[in-house]
């Protein structure tokens, strides 16, 4: 069973029919550790959000091009799952939208500053309405950490960087 990392960022549960009592909120302490990852978490959200809004795609593809120095074996799932729950905790609490870009954006410049090689992939897709949606993911080691519930839904464009660095295993 998969024990949640930042449960006070957590929507408490829905009550149920079944539920006699009121579920109390929870009031899990975070460590310092903690608080300082989602101070990242929400300060690389603020600084994705307003490079979207002020670089052209074409500066941002190339940056997020650029390999980053690969310290850490590519399998270390627990901790880019533990800057990606950051993220999302974030992604739904800051006053203004942020969408897949702005979190994969976040997340991949997180983890290569930790030294975890990544992989932001961009793809496209069709709606309902006949029209062109996109949608960015992220992978590490060849798995989806962030992004991955409708990534089957796109075809995958490309690939940032385009090679996977020279992971340590």
């Amino acid at each position: 069973m998969k024990r949640p990392v930042f449960r006070y960022f957590q929507a408490p549960p829905k009550k149920t029919l079944m539920s006699a009592s009121p579920t109390p909120p929870t009031t899990a302490r975070l460590g310092i550790r903690d608080w300082a990852l989602l101070l990242e978490a929400a300060l690389a959200l603020s600084v994705t959000s307003l490079v979207i809004a002020v670089f052209p795609f074409r500066r941002i593809a190339g940056w997020a091009s650029t390999r980053g120095i690969v310290t850490r074996p590519s399998s270390d799932h627990a901790g880019a799952l533990r800057v990606a729950q950051a993220i999302e905790s974030w992604g739904r609490r800051l006053p203004w939208k942020t969408v897949c870009f702005q979190k994969g954006l976040a997340l991949h410049w997180m983890l290569r500053r930790r030294g975890i090689s990544t992989r932001l992939h961009y793809g496209v897709g069709h709606s309902s309405k006949k029209a062109l949606r996109a949608h960015v993911w992220i992978s590490v080691g060849g798995e989806i950490v962030m992004g991955g519930e409708v990534a089957h839904e796109f075809t995958c464009l490309a690939v940032f960087p385009s090679q996977p660095a020279n992971a340590v295993h």
